[in-house]
């Protein structure tokens, strides 16, 4: 007799606790009987149309926040059984509104450019360059110079090569001219051109 009535009332506070919990097949957008592919498929449409990056506003957020929690509940396979047979117990409603606030607001400013620092309000997009991909252009410059540093020493490289090529030409001439010269010893010995041969 005590076991049924402890049944009964546990029953009767979980078929209350459900009723004034959030449908979350409503926020989903889907019937009861909906596949996880169709949970998945509407939680990532829903999702994508109340993203508090895409669509600024209180009642964007907490509508994205009512998709999240129903899909967390739903995606789950064990605690979406326990959903349906309403002994599921909402432990995200224990979390405060201003932790979840605190979350949102500390994203909304998230991609803003930096502040101009010059005399001027107009946006400096050289500094915003600068400060973005000034190490990049720094690896950049420096790599060219690198670059052109080495073209200069190879260009000097070959120039070096060549005048020893003509250095060593002119060598070779001169060795060759001076052992002409020296092979020949009659250069002393003048010919008389009309001076007969005897035979």
């Amino acid at each position: 007799m005590y076991n049924r009535l402890y049944l009964q009332s546990v029953r009767s506070i979980s078929l209350f606790g459900s009723l004034r919990a959030k449908n979350f097949y409503n926020s989903l957008e889907i019937n009861p009987n909906a596949t996880q592919a169709e949970i998945k498929e509407a939680y990532y449409k829903l999702s994508m149309m109340y993203h508090p990056d895409k669509n600024p506003g209180t009642e964007a957020s907490a509508k994205f926040r009512d998709i999240s929690e129903a899909y967390e509940v739903l995606r789950n396979v064990r605690l979406r059984k326990l959903y349906d047979k309403g002994l599921f117990l909402n432990r995200t409603s224990t979390i405060h509104d201003e932790e979840i606030n605190k979350f949102y607001q500390s994203r909304q400013n998230r991609n803003k450019p930096p502040a101009p620092s010059g005399r001027t309000p107009i946006y400096d997009f050289d500094e915003w360059s600068k400060s973005h991909y000034g190490a990049t252009l720094a690896r950049d410059i420096e790599r060219n110079k690198r670059r052109e540093m080495a073209r200069a020493k190879q260009f000097e490289d070959r120039e070096d090569i060549k005048k020893e090529k003509v250095i060593f030409c002119v060598f070779i001439l001169l060795v060759l001219a001076g052992i002409l010269i020296f092979e020949q010893e009659d250069f002393d010995k003048v010919s008389d051109p009309f001076a007969v041969k005897k035979r």
